[in-house]
């Protein structure tokens, strides 16, 4: 294991900072469109594309999350030049695991190499959040001089708990992993700033109850709606809306920064109408908001992390240029994270 137990020298700042060194995502082979959506949830057609924005979304055949999850992984390190043998801590950060012993993080790196044996392999849940608190997490392990390179993959399967008796959720979802690598460098980026609240009033607004101790089989009769995904979207918007739009302006007045400042933003894309609404409530210009919804769907934690490769495809990023990450997840959990490129 290579995580150090000793933290870098005091007031060591440049030692801290880290380059984002490569990207990948993997999505599975199948395609499910919008129009056969609309038959397996009973829908007219166009109903999907006009409710959702999603008009396309890949499901898995057969596929793993370890498979899906390396297969992104492997993508970073090539994209990075570099091999497993630079990792230094590899984190899973999906909201639903592949399965609850062991974690999916070593699951993933047993599809890398089963022979490795530097490489510390852990999860981190946060739902659809588990990204952004990896992704500050990886960083601060660099900052305190406890890893150089710290490998991040969300690696997500929500097809498999659709009830599409509940068209407003199971319109919505996507499969598809991605995974992004950050290493130690001189002159690279930081973590500005990041916030994070949860509001357990909400508890109930998005639930996938099965797979736990609450809902074991042994000791309560087993019900496959249990091990469905089951969603109050219109309670959950109503309280993300009232405080998501604080939370981020306050990070952003504590930066001193506006959105003049901001190259890009990147937000969750929990659905077409809730990221287009999230940006308009926000004032985020129009240009600035990255999206994939339309072609992914919702991929749960992996949103965010398809979202900043899509951003690194599309744009050249400067050094010193600022992007902005924002998410919710079920808890319900909002957060905000500024990034120094």
């Amino acid at each position: 294991m290579k995580i150090r137990s000793e933290n870098a020298p005091a007031g060591d700042r440049s030692s801290g900072r880290f380059k984002i060194c490569g990207t990948g995502i993997c999505l599975p082979q199948k395609v499910v469109t919008a129009s056969e959506l609309d038959r397996l949830i009973g829908k007219p057609d166009g109903w999907t594309a006009r409710h959702t924005g999603v008009l396309e979304r890949r499901w898995v055949e057969g596929e793993l999350q370890s498979e899906l999850g390396a297969a992104a992984a492997r993508a970073a390190l090539q994209e990075a030049g570099l091999d497993l043998g630079a990792v230094d801590v590899l984190i899973g950060a999906s909201g639903v695991p592949e399965q609850p012993i062991p974690c999916t993080a070593a699951r993933i790196l047993a599809e890398l190499d089963p022979a490795a044996t530097e490489v510390a392999a852990y999860d981190l849940n946060a739902t659809c959040l588990s990204f952004l608190v990896a992704f500050d997490h990886a960083a601060q392990l660099i900052e305190t001089g406890r890893a150089n390179c710290v490998l991040v993959v969300s690696s997500e399967i929500a097809s498999l708990g659709l009830d599409f008796s509940e068209a407003e959720s199971a319109a919505l979802m996507g499969d598809g992993a991605a995974a992004v690598l950050l290493r130690r460098e001189e002159d690279g980026g930081r973590v500005l700033a990041s916030r994070m609240q949860t509001f357990p009033e909400g508890i109930a607004f998005a639930e996938l109850k099965g797979g736990g101790t609450r809902h074991h089989p042994t000791r309560c009769t087993f019900r496959k709606e249990d091990h469905l995904f089951h969603m109050k979207g219109k309670e959950l918007f109503r309280l993300v809306s009232q405080h998501l739009g604080r939370q981020v302006a306050a990070l952003m007045d504590a930066e001193g920064i506006s959105w003049s400042g901001i190259k890009a933003v990147l937000a969750h894309q929990a659905s077409g109408p809730a990221v287009e609404l999230l940006g308009n409530r926000l004032g985020i210009p129009e240009e600035k908001l990255v999206r994939i919804y339309p072609r992914c769907g919702n991929t749960i934690a992996a949103s965010l992390p398809m979202c900043l490769h899509e951003l690194r495809q599309s744009t050249a990023l400067e050094s010193g240029d600022r992007v902005l990450f924002i998410g919710t997840s079920a808890g319900v959990s909002i957060a905000s994270l500024l990034l120094e490129v």
